[in-house]
């Protein structure tokens, strides 16, 4: 295992917060509950590292493109768990049980003594909950390092800045999800919720949200035509698959500072 005296740490800058973040219901407690109760039987604490996966919207499971990276860097030292959530259409009422699970599971860990490392990874809504969890800043000192994949504009807390080194948010500038919305975000939220679950009423209410985000209802329409294409799911701005191994990477070793070779390409490049 890698040694933490190797993890570089950026300079410090002020925390991004969403002006107008989404609202979030009560969460679902007896589920949440009953999820934790089942990710804490599912984890092994005999390991040194526990790594917990939080899945997107409508998905469970772990992807393999992430476990097979986690596996080869912390081999026989590693706990890779799914954390389970309800991850639903319900895109609001998932992120408050999940945040609602999480915070379970982490006091479980916690309570279990030991001296594990324990890392968190998300996309999504997986990401979103995890965002409202470590607002909690007692949450956020059981965990060591977070990886974000695609953590919707409407949560209220963003780490694209970076700062808190400790945490990676990654998302494409052509994900509609991580995308910033003009308008109200409960209104487009309930608008998508209702899309989701076939509700085709909510369409003149989409034409009214596109108007206001042209630029985004272009990028639908052409993520829509793509994922009908042989093949587009691998095309698709929302798949963060190819980047599972970069987060495992910040999981395992932390910001890394740039090797001599690329000092050097920065500093001719600068003179």
């Amino acid at each position: 295992m890698e040694t933490k005296h190797r993890t570089y740490h950026p300079p410090p800058i002020p925390p991004a917060v969403t002006p107008h973040p989404a609202t979030l219901p009560a969460p679902d407690m007896q589920r949440a509950r009953e999820d934790a109760e089942l990710t804490l039987s599912e984890i092994d604490f005999s390991k040194d590292v526990i790594v917990l996966w939080l899945p997107g919207t409508n998905r469970s499971g772990i992807p393999i493109t992430f476990a097979g990276p986690a596996q080869a860097a912390w081999g026989a030292h590693l706990s890779l768990n799914e954390l389970h959530y309800p991850a639903s259409f319900d895109i609001r009422q998932g992120v408050a049980t999940g945040a609602a699970t999480l915070r379970l599971v982490l006091e479980g860990i916690a309570a279990r003594g030991g001296r594990h490392t324990v890392h968190l990874a998300g996309e999504s809504q997986g990401a979103w909950a995890i965002t409202e969890t470590i607002a909690d800043a007692r949450m956020r000192h059981r965990v060591d390092r977070i990886a974000l994949m695609s953590n919707p504009w409407g949560a209220r807390n963003h780490f694209v800045d970076g700062h808190d080194s400790r945490v990676m948010e990654m998302s494409r500038r052509v994900d509609l999800v991580a995308r910033k919305v003009n308008g109200n975000i409960d209104d487009v939220l309930s608008a998508a919720e209702a899309l989701l679950t076939g509700d085709i009423r909510v369409i003149p209410r989409l034409l009214a949200i596109a108007i206001r985000n042209p630029g985004s209802a272009a990028l639908l329409a052409a993520t829509g035509l793509r994922l009908l294409t042989p093949g587009g799911r691998d095309r698709d701005p929302h798949n963060y698959e190819d980047m599972m191994p970069a987060a495992i990477r910040f999981l395992h070793v932390g910001w890394q500072p740039p090797d001599e070779t690329h000092r050097r390409r920065v500093h001719r490049k600068a003179t």
